[in-house]
């Protein structure tokens, strides 16, 4: 199944760049795609795509990094292992404060204990 003209534009956006750098104008470039690619644009049609790429293309580098929304890319062993690192740490935590608190227990009964010089 043949993909549509749009994506197949796309697809080719690099070459049509690097095209437009080299100073070829629009309609060589729609010929050129036509006898190499088999994509049979007309020039307004080829217009159309190159302006809606450009503008796609400035609003996501106008747009702030911290209003993009942020991809989370999670894998099931990733977030399961993330969980058992929180839960190890949360665990020494706890193990530690309990430690502390141990000591300060001892060293009180130490004090109380002692005798006076």
């Amino acid at each position: 199944m043949k993909r549509k003209k749009s994506v197949r534009f796309f697809l080719l956006l690099p070459i049509i760049e690097q095209l437009i750098s080299e100073g070829y104008t629009q309609q060589s470039i729609v010929e050129k795609l036509q006898m190499d690619h088999e994509l049979d644009l007309n020039l307004n049609t080829f217009k159309s795509y190159l302006y809606r790429y450009r503008s796609q293309d400035k609003e996501i580098q106008e747009k702030p990094s911290f209003d993009r929304p942020k991809k989370e890319i999670t894998s099931s062993f990733l977030s399961s292992f993330q969980d058992a690192e929180k839960n190890k740490n949360d665990s020494e935590r706890k193990i530690s404060t309990g430690v502390s608190r141990s000591r300060d227990k001892a060293k009180a009964l130490l004090e109380s204990l002692s005798l006076p010089k």
